[in-house]
């Protein structure tokens, strides 16, 4: 009997996701069906199916991928000796990842559908709950070496979560909106709320 080869189960794994990305920019989450996808990624329907049940589970993988790159940034936040000057960095590189105008499209329509699919919803929310965990981890261990205020761990990760998305939303939708300079205006309130 023939052993399964991890290497080529991840590549085929991720051949579908790249397929399924470029399906979903395409036609959006709603229209884009498993066949669609299939197609896209060049893939038989039958080992679309061995690795992902639905589209659900696509968007799921693409969370846990998302949040894997998101929480390795917070590890640096963790390690900063300088954490007061790192934060302002962090929103900066994660809001201009979110605006790009095709990756905004995406996310909002998945929101959308999530709000409408509870299972969606589901697998969305998880993933958000490990990331905002990751980052009141990161938050209550600067606070605890004396390199941040004493502020509400979880809210404080609540407010620059909502900074990375509200930076990305208008940077995408309004034309007049200038990205770096509400960036240096975050950076230097930031500064003078996070400073213990």
């Amino acid at each position: 009997m023939r052993k399964a080869n991890p290497e080529l189960q991840q590549q085929r794994r991720q051949q579908i996701l790249d397929g399924a990305e470029r399906c979903f920019r395409a036609k959006g989450f709603h229209q884009a069906s498993m066949q669609d996808i299939a197609r896209e990624a060049g893939v038989s329907m039958g080992l679309l199916y061995r690795y992902f049940e639905n589209k659900e589970a696509i968007v799921a993988s693409f969370a846990t991928t998302d949040s894997a790159g998101v929480i390795a940034l917070i590890d640096e936040l963790a390690a900063s000796q300088r954490p007061v000057e790192f934060i302002p960095g962090m929103i900066r590189r994660l809001a201009r990842e979110s605006a790009d105008p095709d990756t905004m499209r995406l996310y909002t329509e998945v929101f959308a559908e999530s709000l409408r699919n509870p299972r969606l919803f589901t697998a969305l929310s998880e993933s958000e709950d490990g990331v905002r965990q990751a980052m009141i981890s990161a938050i209550k261990s600067q606070q605890a070496a004396g390199r941040l205020a004493q502020l509400d761990a979880g809210a404080l990760a609540d407010l620059l979560f909502g900074l990375v998305d509200g930076i990305s939303l208008r940077a995408t939708l309004v034309r007049q909106f200038k990205p770096a300079v509400a960036e240096r205006l975050i950076g230097t309130m930031l500064a003078s709320l996070l400073k213990p």
